[in-house]
């Protein structure tokens, strides 16, 4: 019974020789994020504090590993509608050019005509101009 207990409070100082305390709930954990820094900041401390507990109680670890499984998700989905905004820009972008190509071709279809149009009246000019009256 003493060997477990003095095994139960080996454990215990290596979870608050790290700095880290007996997390009931992935919430203390976030807590625990926010009291050292935020952020990434506060994620980097907990992986260190988790590193150098690592002989701890496996519930805490499992809690702090839930919670940067939530932080590694979260941070996945904001880069997938990151990219998916950017899909859309490059969608509507690609729609903006091909309506201007096509208003381009038009005015080179017009201006095909109009220069058609010039050549057969400079071509007339200049037949009447030849032909002996």
């Amino acid at each position: 019974m003493d060997s477990e207990w003095r095994i139960e409070m080996a454990r215990g100082a290596a979870i608050t020789g790290a700095g880290l305390r007996d997390f009931k709930s992935v919430e203390e954990v976030q807590q625990w994020v926010d009291e050292h820094g935020g952020g990434e900041a506060g994620e980097v401390a907990l992986r260190d504090a988790a590193a150098k507990a690592s002989g701890g109680y496996p519930r805490i670890l499992s809690l702090i590993n839930e919670w940067l499984d939530r932080q590694d998700r979260t941070r996945a989905d904001a880069k997938a509608a990151e990219s998916l905004e950017l899909e859309r820009q490059a969608v509507r972008a690609a729609q903006r050019s091909a309506l201007a190509s096509e208003r381009a071709a038009r005015y080179a279809m017009w201006s095909a005509l109009v220069s058609l149009a010039a050549a057969i009246v400079s071509a007339a000019a200049y037949w009447l101009t030849r032909v002996p009256s």
